[in-house]
């Protein structure tokens, strides 16, 4: 009976030992358990990983992308990837044409890690890419790295789709008007690093579209910011331009279409009458070399009614030949968006106007210096200028 009481009683402290121990251990563990900064693995959804190695050397796309200061490396691939030629047998000039199918998806992983992780987004979606057409690329924006994905709707238009990095994931960036939509092997324009343009062919108004985008790195979207319509048989301004403003955009990477970016205050006045123009960084009488140096990507340099002209989206200057000195400057109406009625509430009535077939022009003198606002038929403001006396 005694040596039954013994053994009962060193299983109580046995089984009380076991459960004092087991909470030590539960509160170790707790203690261990990472309750800062995540490793990517715990970021991401492990929907799939494979070796970046692999990757490499086999995915169709990679970039290179920085988000909050870190490094990231994107690939689009496809484990059914198929790849075709079609031989061109029309022209010895043109090349094959190349195309790529399969059902792709993203992944992503480090730039010094070794394994990357597909992202959800826009997985497992049937594409075909034709080489050195409607290719995947990246574009930069002041808060984000953007990957345009484009989806070709028919020969002439493709509806973007934009992603960016954020916390070690892909997400799709919204548009809140609408869809993207641009030319068919063409990239959309970069504009001072926060807004981003796109063109498009409006048959039926035998006109093409500009819309200019605003990005919000914040909400992760892009909202409509303005839009311009050109006539097809449109060509440059006053004379200006052989081409038309659609062969600009489409042909030269750093050229876009100028839109709303100024808005007409009394402060314009003011700084006229130190010469001073609006919309333009450049006073009356820089030497054009100094413009010239500063930015070299003007649209054409030239000459039109006697006048030597330096040409770029959203100014032009004009010099004296031999000496350089800029005389006048203006700047487009699409920069302004506004009427003369407007202008003439803000500024008062003009000291002078006139009538040339219905497109008025009214003038405004400011010290030494002269405003001229030109309009179009409907009192849309077609250019301002500033002139020298």
């Amino acid at each position: 009976m005694k040596s039954y009481l013994y053994i009962l009683m060193f299983s109580v402290v046995l089984a009380g030992c076991l459960k004092e121990n087991n909470a030590t251990l539960n509160s170790e563990y707790q203690v261990l358990e990472p309750k800062g900064k995540q490793s990517q693995e715990d970021k991401i959804d492990k929907i799939e990983v494979k070796d970046i190695a692999i990757l490499q050397d086999e995915a169709l796309y990679q970039f290179e992308i920085t988000d909050n200061e870190k490094d990231y490396k994107v690939f689009l691939y496809a484990e059914n990837e198929e790849q075709s030629t079609q031989v061109n047998e029309t022209s010895s000039n043109k090349e094959d044409t190349v195309t790529f199918t399969g059902n792709y998806s993203f992944y992503i992983g480090e730039l010094d890690g070794e394994k990357a992780y597909k992202q959800k987004v826009l997985a497992d979606v049937p594409y075909t890419f034709e080489l050195n057409r409607d290719g995947v690329y990246t574009l930069n924006t002041s808060k984000k790295t953007l990957i345009v994905l484009p989806q070709e709707m028919d020969e002439e238009h493709s509806r973007l789709n934009l992603l960016a990095v954020e916390e070690g994931k892909l997400h799709e960036v919204k548009s809140e008007d609408g869809e993207l939509i641009n030319l068919t092997g063409s990239k959309i324009k970069a504009l001072n690093q926060r807004f981003i343009q796109t063109a498009q062919h409006l048959t039926s108004e035998n006109s093409w579209a500009f819309s200019t985008w605003v990005m919000d790195g914040e909400s992760m979207s892009v909202s409509l910011h303005d839009q311009s319509m050109v006539k097809e048989d449109e060509i440059g301004e006053d004379g200006l331009l052989t081409n038309g403003w659609i062969d600009i955009w489409n042909e030269e990477e750093e050229q876009f279409f100028p839109y709303h970016n100024f808005e007409i205050t009394t402060e314009v006045i003011e700084r006229a009458k130190l010469g001073i123009p609006m919309g333009s960084p450049y006073p009356i009488g820089t030497n054009i070399s100094e413009i010239k140096k500063s930015n070299p990507n003007f649209i054409k340099e030239g000459t039109v009614n006697g006048s030597q002209f330096l040409m770029y989206p959203e100014t032009t200057y004009y010099f004296e030949a031999e000496t350089g000195s800029v005389t006048a400057v203006a700047i487009p109406g699409e920069r302004m968006k506004t009427t003369l009625n407007e202008v003439i509430t803000i500024f008062g009535e003009p000291e002078y106007q006139k009538d040339k077939n219905g497109k008025l022009t009214a003038i405004y003198h400011a010290d030494k210096y002269t405003i001229e606002l030109d309009t179009e038929e409907n009192g849309e403001l077609n250019r301002a200028f500033l002139r020298r006396n």
